[in-house]
């Protein structure tokens, strides 16, 4: 049996800054300001519809089949959020957070502050499940925090439903 050596002994090329560096080349990165202020218009529009169908089916079970659309469009709305929080549809800040402030304050019903403080917890260290201090204690009684990510984590990708991991 022979053991073969490679000359190099520093890291591999590739890998995360070849991949950036790809989608950047693809313009994939770029800032899309009409197709967000399209987005927006739709889900607006969507949602108008939706609170107009719960009113005209105040006291009707049929207003629960509503509850599936709205959602999508809150979920629709956080990623529209995220996505202004990121500079992706305005290249100045003030814009960008004050779109995501509206989006996620009056639109979501979502605390702009809990959740950027959270986000930013979340990109310091993104795949290290110890740092996140949110997720020191388990919802379930019996189980380990650790037992129930570790499941999660598992699980998430055969999970069949494209889910957003939410925290605390």
């Amino acid at each position: 049996m022979s053991v073969e050596t490679h000359p190099e002994a520093g890291p591999r090329p590739g890998g995360y800054a070849e991949l950036a560096a790809e989608i950047r080349r693809l313009g994939l990165m770029d800032r899309q300001p009409v197709f967000y202020t399209g987005l927006l218009t739709a889900i607006l529009v969507a949602l108008t519809a939706c609170v107009s169908g719960l009113l005209l089916l105040r006291e009707s079970w049929w207003a629960l089949l509503l509850a599936p659309v709205l959602g999508l469009l809150s979920a629709q709305l956080g990623f529209y959020g995220h996505d202004a929080t990121h500079r992706q549809i305005s290249r100045r800040e003030r814009p960008s957070r004050l779109l995501a402030m509206a989006v996620a304050n009056l639109l979501n019903g979502l605390s702009y502050g809990w959740w950027l403080d959270k986000h930013n917890a979340h990109h310091a260290h993104p795949n290290d499940l110890e740092s996140r201090s949110s997720r020191r204690t388990s919802r379930w009684p019996g189980t380990s925090t650790r037992s129930v990510r570790n499941s999660v984590s598992r699980h998430r990708g055969s999970s069949g439903s494209p889910a957003c991991e939410v925290t605390r």
